[in-house]
């Protein structure tokens, strides 16, 4: 059974189908051998029974008068039957008449047969025994008893039988070449689905069918393996898509056990830290994430099995051991009996970093709304400090020995101005008037002014160098900031020098084609470089993070720094639209790129004049403020020049005064509290007297505010606190533009 159950398909189904031919075959001929040897039997027994009443008719005689020799005579007659072995005559007694003998007898001696003679037929082993009463007038008169050999009927079987043997053998070999053909009809398909069972298993190709002709079992078979198939397919696409998706995703995936052991990465998770696939599954997630301690994974996971899934935030770790900050968000899983940890982490540097931008800003915005304020009333005090030595001084003779006294107050006044600005720059408050310049020429005038060379004196080691493109592209911004912000830097790089060194300036014009990933990113575009580089200690990647936080200084408070520089030098460059990239290297130094946005705009001339005579007239002129000393100091700066004015308070007394008054120009502050600002009062004014000019005064405004009355009419912008040239100046070229 087992040798039959090794054989292929094939083999079975011709051995099957021969030996069932076979069986069949031989059984037929069994029956048919078996029906032949009772027929013959019968037939023998016939012809027997005809042949002893023969001879018992014939004997009659014999048995009447006890004739012997005619009985003898008779049973003589039995040579011609081949089959009869012996026969004799009984009278009724039992005796003997007469006797036959046939030459194919084994033996001479008749056989013993029983006195009590009964009719009928008797088949022994080799032989059949025959009784038949001879009757006459209904009354018996004698037997006759026949012994016929079973030769005959044995041959006649045997016949038979090597009939049945020869046609057993010949339709065996028949029915084994039919079955080869017949049997490929079944094992055909069959050993073609396994072909294709085996093709699929091999190269996982689940789209394969197999063509199904038949209606049969078969078909149905065929029918039910394609369906499995689609299904399969379906199934396993659907996998394939989410398995590739996975793998492919642009964020780590992984899968660990409960010990943290990863049981699967994604491509990634691979990429981002930097581990082949083959590394990670031998790791565990303790020396991925440096803050996930085996304390910490306990908790994770219990919390984790409680809560099914969690979001929380970390650090992980690369090969090159630099660690980034990551967002993770983790799943529970149970499969198959066991629990899994299934995680997705998504690197959050950028968000970090724009949180910390936003940190930032919001402490701008604090400081801002806190400075914003104080500079406001510092301007209207400073604005007496500033305008009135210089009213005094107009009247002063230049002999007088207070004069000296004099001009130190104003200068003093100017400079706490100067802080305010930068108050209000760091606020990003600033008024900041975007004029043409060229950082040449505001480089060139720092490196002569006595703040620089007061940092010479500081400094004495240090050597400045400078390396200005004499073609430099001009571009738009305030002089004021932009030259603030390059003090800094300089001053910043001198004192970043321990002992001896060097400081560089540069200038160039520079084209991006592409956008410059650094500190900033950079746009493609036209810009005007300016590098300030030394020789100093540099600055480490983490205090790169923070220069630009509102006193954030390394230096001594008080002394050589307010922790307020650098954040300036960024407010400056973010007002000008503007981008900074730092390089820098422990022991080695420090560059500082600025890229300032280039404009073809030509260079404003230059009105040089020592005297104030150019500015003089005699229009009448409205000075509209909020603050009685900065009214007074106009007022005064402007009788000087010669001009009528009148003041009011407010904008509000400025309105009712346009109805029945008729100025030539108006000086309006933009912030005046708690009543109307500048550019509601003015937009108001122009509706009683269309396209009156005005001149916008203060220490500081809401840039768009200043832009959208300087777009419905109003002339130059004059920051606070009042300079008689500037003022003068400012109020000369309105009214120049208006009557021309």
């Amino acid at each position: 059974m087992k040798t039959f159950q090794s054989l292929s398909i094939k083999k079975k189904l011709t051995l099957i189908i021969t030996i069932t031919c076979v069986i069949s075959l031989f059984l037929a001929c069994m029956a048919l051998i078996t029906i032949e040897f009772f027929s013959f039997r019968q037939l023998m027994i016939r012809n027997n029974t005809t042949i002893a009443r023969t001879i018992g008719m014939n004997c009659q005689a014999a048995l009447l008068f006890n004739d012997q020799k005619a009985a003898q005579d008779t049973l003589s007659a039995l040579h011609a039957v081949p089959d009869i072995l012996y026969g004799m005559v009984y009278k009724p007694e039992g005796d003997v008449l007469a006797r036959f003998i046939s030459q194919n007898a084994q033996t001479k001696e008749l056989p013993e047969i029983s006195h009590r003679m009964q009719r009928g037929t008797v088949f022994h082993g080799n032989h059949l025994d025959l009784i038949e009463p001879i009757v006459m007038d209904q009354e018996t008169i004698g037997y006759i008893f026949l012994q016929a050999g079973l030769t005959s009927l044995y041959a006649r079987l045997y016949r038979y039988a090597l009939i049945c043997g020869v046609i057993l053998l010949l339709s065996s070999l028949i029915a084994y070449f039919l079955s080869l053909k017949f049997q490929r009809t079944i094992s055909g398909p069959i050993l073609d689905l396994a072909e294709k069972m085996g093709t699929v298993t091999l190269k996982q190709d689940y789209s394969i069918r197999i063509e199904s002709q038949a209606g049969d079992e078969l078909g149905i078979l065929f029918d039910g393996f394609n369906d499995m198939l689609t299904k399969i397919q379906e199934r396993d696409e659907a996998l394939y898509f989410t398995q590739y998706f996975i793998d492919h995703m642009d964020e780590p995936a992984f899968w660990t056990d409960t010990a943290g052991r990863f049981v699967y990465v994604n491509n990634s998770a691979c990429t981002f830290w930097g581990y082949l696939r083959e590394e990670m599954l031998t790791m565990d997630i303790h020396q991925i994430d440096p803050n996930c301690t085996q304390n910490v994974w306990k908790k994770q996971w219990k919390q984790l099995i409680t809560r099914k899934s969690m979001i929380f935030e970390s650090l992980h770790r690369k090969k090159s051991g630099d660690t980034f900050p990551v967002e993770v968000i983790v799943n529970y899983v149970e499969y198959k009996g066991k629990q899994y940890y299934c995680a997705f982490s998504r690197d959050i540097s950028q968000r970090k970093l724009i949180e910390s931008k936003l940190e930032q800003a919001q402490k701008l915005e604090a400081i801002g709304i806190l400075t914003g304020g104080v500079a406001h009333d510092l301007n209207n005090i400073l604005g007496g400090l500033v305008g009135y030595p210089e009213i005094i001084l107009m009247k002063m003779s230049s002999t007088d020995p207070l004069r000296k006294h004099l001009i130190s107050i104003k200068e003093s006044g100017q400079k706490a101005a100067a802080i305010v600005q930068d108050l209000l720059t760091l606020a990003r408050r600033g008024a900041i008037i975007h004029e043409v310049q060229n950082m040449n020429g505001i480089i060139t005038d720092y490196m002569q002014s006595p703040e620089h060379e007061m940092l010479i004196r500081y400094h004495p080691r240090v050597e400045f160098k400078t390396d200005l493109d004499p073609d430099l592209l001009n571009n738009l911004g305030s002089s004021v900031h932009l030259t603030k912000m390059i003090m800094n830097l300089i001053s910043n790089a001198a004192e970043a020098i321990q002992d001896q060194g060097n400081v560089y300036i540069s200038s160039k014009n520079q084209y991006l084609d592409t956008p410059k990933s650094g500190f900033d990113f950079i746009p493609s575009g036209d810009y005007v470089l300016i590098t300030i580089s030394d020789t100093g200690k540099g600055i480490s990647q983490e205090d790169q993070k923070k220069i630009f936080e509102p006193f954030y200084t390394k230096k001594t408070m008080g002394r050589s720094g307010t922790g307020l520089g650098m954040t300036v030098v960024r407010g400056t460059m973010e007002d000008h639209g503007g981008y900074i990239d730092i390089l820098s290297m422990d022991d080695v130094g420090t560059k500082f790129q600025l890229y300032l946005p280039a404009t073809r705009r030509g260079l404003k001339k230059k009105i040089i004049s020592e005297s104030i005579d150019a500015y003089n007239g005699k229009e009448y002129i409205l000075v509209v403020d909020d603050v009685r000393e900065q009214r007074e100091i106009a007022k005064s700066m402007l009788n000087l020049l010669g001009y009528k004015v009148d003041t009011v308070a407010s904008g509000e007394e400025a309105i009712e005064y346009m109805r029945n008054h008729d100025p030539d120009l108006i000086v309006l502050d933009m912030i005046m509290e708690p009543g109307i600002d500048g550019l509601t009062t003015y937009k108001k004014i122009l509706e009683i007297k269309p396209g009156r000019k005005a001149v916008i005064a203060s220490g500081f405004s809401e840039t768009d505010r200043v832009k959208e009355a300087q777009r419905i009419g109003a002339s130059a912008y004059i920051r606070k606190p009042y300079l008689i040239k500037k003022i003068g100046a400012a109020i000369r070229e309105a009214l120049d533009a208006k009557n021309g």
